[in-house]
């Protein structure tokens, strides 16, 4: 009788699985490019996935460790931590990989270190949604709860100086534009948004006064 369940069980979670595999997955992004992006939701939306599929392995050892196993519940918790760990994974590929992280080559040393880096971390975070899908060892979402940490500081950090990367007008400071190009009223080259000093007009200012 218990392997019979146990049977039954088995070819529920292969069903479902075969279901999700042959079912597109909504995208995290439209790869159109509309400039409108949310770096901090996604990077919430990854610890969410994660802080969920903890949830779901402590279900599941409790659920399993029952003498009256609820198999409904089981197998719910169980599709619940796989399509979790599918999402984050998702999200790592379709919108960390394909459209926020910028390729550097190998002679611009700084920015492809910090490259390779982030690459990494993206990497170890897939390996680990996929240790969790295969297990409920809670090592494994402990690591991939650490490597999303590592990368939120990673990506903080490139955020950072991507935001820096505006440049204005020294004759109408209220210009912004994400590249260098002519300012639209007087044709006059842009400067560097960091070194225009909006109150003097002196593009030499910030130059000074760094601390």
């Amino acid at each position: 009788m218990k392997k019979h369940k146990m049977t039954i069980l088995l070819s529920v979670v292969l069903i479902v699985a075969l279901i999700f595999s042959v079912t597109p997955m909504v995208l995290s992004h439209c790869e159109i490019p509309c400039g409108i992006y949310d770096d901090a939701m996604r990077l919430n939306m990854m610890d969410e996935h994660a802080k969920t599929i903890e949830k779901a392995m402590n279900q599941i050892k409790m659920l399993r460790s029952q003498n009256d196993k609820n198999y409904n519940q089981l197998v719910r918790w169980i599709m619940n931590k796989d399509d979790h760990a599918d999402q984050l994974s998702h999200i790592v590929t379709q919108y960390f990989m394909k459209q926020r992280i910028k390729p550097a080559e190998e002679n611009e040393k700084q920015e492809y270190k910090s490259y390779v880096h982030k690459l990494t971390l993206l990497h170890k975070i897939m390996v680990y949604s996929m240790k969790c899908k295969q297990t409920t060892n809670l090592e494994n979402v402990a690591k991939l709860k650490e490597y999303l940490k590592d990368f939120r500081t990673a990506y903080a950090q490139e955020t950072h100086t991507v935001q820096q990367q505006w440049w204005t007008c020294s004759m109408h400071p209220q210009i912004r534009k994400p590249e260098s190009n002519k300012c639209p009223i007087c044709g006059m080259e842009l400067v560097p948004f960091e070194e225009q000093d909006a109150t003097s007009g002196n593009p030499e200012h910030h130059k000074h006064h760094e601390h």
